[in-house]
């Protein structure tokens, strides 16, 4: 983490998407947190390696998209995915972190 640290400080991004985190739920939110940033994530918790986050920076809104056969967006099992629905200043964007 202190690595993603000094380069988000020196480049500031308003997205920051991370595939294979390798995070379960034995990884508590202030253990990634990021200063002025929300993270959301999607966890591989029945086997190793795998899930995906995004960090978004606090001024920025997002919420998450939640997937299942009624909406648009539909993944294998085997695909970890992450969407959100981010507005930056008066535009809508769908962004994903997808890993297979």
């Amino acid at each position: 983490m202190n690595e993603l640290n000094i380069r988000i400080a020196d480049t500031k991004p308003l997205l920051i998407c991370i595939s294979e985190t390798w995070l379960s739920e034995n990884h508590p939110e202030p253990l990634l947190h990021i200063s002025e940033y929300n993270i959301f994530r999607k966890d591989k918790n029945f086997q190793r390696g795998g899930g995906v986050c995004i960090y978004i920076r606090n001024e920025i809104e997002g919420h998450i998209v939640h997937v299942s056969p009624n909406t648009n967006y539909e993944f294998p099992v085997s695909v970890d995915a992450i969407l959100l629905n981010v507005k930056i200043g008066n535009r809508l964007f769908v962004v994903a972190c997808i890993y297979r």
